[in-house]
């Protein structure tokens, strides 16, 4: 996918975990460390499409106004749903947030997603 970027903290893209703080130098580790994290939120959300799925920059919106942009996505052969990543405003990055991804010449209702709709756990990964 594309969810990090040279336009994307490693906070917005919820990334933070992966960096190393005892390294002692590196581009953006003031702003990482400082938890500076920027507008937008990477979210994970499943789509309510028939005929396409998000495959990454497509327009999120809500209501006529456009808050954010698709970075991957596609459908869930085991779970039968389209899913998706993008960025939104705070605001909008709650789970059960209502947001609509433009997909071709129509707009999708979308949910964001509190967890991986397929093995929550990891049970199946330690199985």
């Amino acid at each position: 996918g594309a969810e990090l970027t040279n336009e994307v903290t490693m906070l917005e893209a919820d990334m933070a975990r992966f960096f190393g703080s005892s390294k002692e130098d590196f581009v953006g580790k003031t702003a990482t460390e400082t938890g500076e994290a920027g507008p937008l939120r990477l979210v994970y959300f499943e789509v309510d499409a028939q005929d396409a799925d998000v495959r990454g920059g497509e327009p999120i919106f809500l209501n006529d106004t456009c808050i954010g942009v698709t970075t991957s996505g596609g459908y869930g052969y085991t779970v039968e749903k389209s899913l998706g990543f993008g960025y939104v405003p705070p605001e909008q990055s709650a789970p059960g947030s209502i947001i609509d991804i433009g997909l071709l010449d129509a707009r999708c209702q979308a949910t964001v997603l509190a967890e991986p709709i397929y093995d929550p756990a990891n049970e199946r990964l330690a199985s």
